[in-house]
C-alpha cells in the first residue's frame, strides 16, 4: 500500500494539485457534490423502501380506520420515519443547489 501512496504523490496530477492554488478547492468541490448526490439517492432508496413497507405492511389496517381513529403504532412509526427521510432528502437537495453554482 505504501508503495502506491508514494508512486501517486509522483504523478502529474498530484504534482499539479499541490503547486495550483486552485486544483485543491476544485477537486473538494466535485468530491462534495458527489458525495451530497449519492446521500441524496440513498435516502430516495431509503424512502422509496419505507412507502413499499408501508402499503405491504399497514395499508389495509389504515384503511379500515374510521373517522377519526387513531392510526395502529406501526402505521404511526413508519410514518415517523417518512417524515424523517424526506425532510432529509429536501436538506441534501438544497445543499447540492447552494454549492452548485461554486462550480460554473
Amino acid at each position: 500500500m505504501r508503495v502506491v501512496i508514494f508512486w501517486l504523490a509522483r504523478t502529474e496530477v498530484a504534482t499539479f494539485v499541490r503547486h495550483s492554488a486552485w486544483a485543491g478547492a476544485v477537486l473538494e468541490i466535485v468530491h462534495f457534490l458527489g458525495l451530497s448526490m449519492l446521500l441524496g439517492l440513498v435516502l430516495l432508496v431509503f424512502a422509496a423502501i419505507d412507502v413499499a413497507a408501508f402499503h405491504l405492511v399497514m395499508r389495509r389496517p389504515v384503511l379500515a380506520l374510521e373517522a377519526g381513529g387513531v392510526a395502529p403504532l406501526p402505521a404511526r412509526i413508519i410514518g415517523g420515519i417518512s417524515l424523517v427521510i424526506w425532510i432529509s432528502v429536501l436538506i441534501a437537495g438544497r445543499m447540492e443547489a447552494f454549492f452548485k453554482p461554486l462550480l460554473q
